[in-house]
């Protein structure tokens, strides 16, 4: 029965704004444990679900006011970056990776 509710926990749907906080509020905890992210990096697909939000938050903002999505979840910003940085930074695959992940164009330039 434990693991019943254990799994029901897991699996709990929450809004994405609801997500980046509580994503923001886990890793600025575990950022603080560590000197460099890569010493504690996000599971690939946490990374991933968290950087199509702020993808989706970042293309419906005005461009005087984007600043503010990146900066708003630092924790989040920082770690599903280095996650995609990690898995991707080879051959010139990071970019292309980040941006189709966020959803948006213009790769490095963005």
């Amino acid at each position: 029965m434990t693991e019943d509710l254990a799994e029901k926990q897991e699996k709990r749907v929450v809004t994405p704004a609801e997500l980046l906080r509580l994503r923001q509020a886990s890793w600025e905890e575990r950022l603080a444990r560590v000197s460099l992210v890569a010493e504690d990096l996000a599971e690939a697909d946490h990374a991933e679900q968290v950087l199509k939000i702020l993808g989706h938050k970042y293309s419906e903002t005005h461009s005087q006011h984007r600043n503010w999505v990146l900066r708003h979840w630092p924790a989040v910003q920082v770690m599903s970056t280095v996650s995609v940085a990690t898995e991707y930074y080879a051959h010139g695959t990071f970019w292309p990776r980040l941006t189709d992940i966020l959803g948006l164009e213009g790769g490095q330039s963005f």
